[in-house]
């Protein structure tokens, strides 16, 4: 992949040895984030802005696009929104409008317990991440050596599809380095509602963010008890 990232006012290549955390580039340029500014007449205009003038922003963004590219001589797949050289070299594609395929603090939250518990050992466990979305804390896992599934459904909400389908990209774009590392990956589709009789087992469950309706509780824990004996949940009760 090539990836760029913003350094002060500058654009450069995103690191190969890190976790980058990225958005394809024509969801990124069509998006809010305008990552190369506004044409100097609409830079007055706030808020939602007219049909017409969103047309000339996007063009304007597909034109600096294009720029960026021919001065950096390549093709550029996607926009990095974090960049992290302290954890292993992960891409993971996000998609803006879908709230299943975002990177949300849950699943940071998640990651950052699971580095305290697991401290330094050097001992590989098998882990099954539940409500995957982008599969982040799956793929660092997986990336340091240890044998996971990561699970998501497909078809349970709108929108589950295209998270679905992202998370599939994240796994396959992944799978080489993790070979590499010792570590192994795959995707699952699964709704832990209905899960199915031959249910992944695994020595841990883990999850961030799954739950926000009551009656989906019971489920969940059932789900939980029959897959491992071990399961760490992290979720947003606000």
């Amino acid at each position: 992949l090539k990836l760029v990232q913003q350094v002060g006012k500058n654009w450069v290549r995103a690191p190969a040895d890190a976790l980058v955390i990225y958005t394809a580039s024509s969801a990124f340029l069509s998006s809010s984030a305008r990552p190369f500014g506004m044409p100097d007449d609409s830079c007055l205009l706030h808020g939602p802005l007219p049909q017409d003038a969103q047309l000339k922003v996007n063009s304007w963004q597909s034109l600096k696009h294009r720029e960026l590219e021919q001065s950096m001589g390549v093709s550029i797949d996607g926009y990095a929104t974090h960049v992290c050289r302290s954890l292993p070299a992960v891409s993971v594609r996000e998609l803006p409008d879908v709230v299943g395929s975002k990177v949300w603090d849950g699943e940071w939250l998640l990651w950052y317990t699971l580095v305290q518990i697991l401290g330094k050992s050097s001992t590989p466990f098998s882990f099954l991440e539940v409500g995957a979305g982008c599969g982040l804390c799956g793929l660092l896992l997986a990336a340091h050596g240890h044998r996971v599934v990561v699970t998501d459904t497909a078809t349970g909400y709108d929108g589950a599809a295209i998270t679905w389908e992202n998370l599939l990209h994240n796994v396959d774009s992944n799978l080489p380095a993790i070979q590499a590392a010792g570590g192994s990956i795959r995707a699952v589709a699964m709704d832990w509602t209905s899960p199915p009789e031959d249910l992944p087992r695994a020595d841990v469950v883990i999850g961030a963010d799954v739950v926000y309706e009551a009656h989906l509780i019971a489920p969940l824990l059932a789900a939980l008890r029959r897959a491992a004996p071990r399961a760490l949940i992290v979720q947003n009760t606000a």
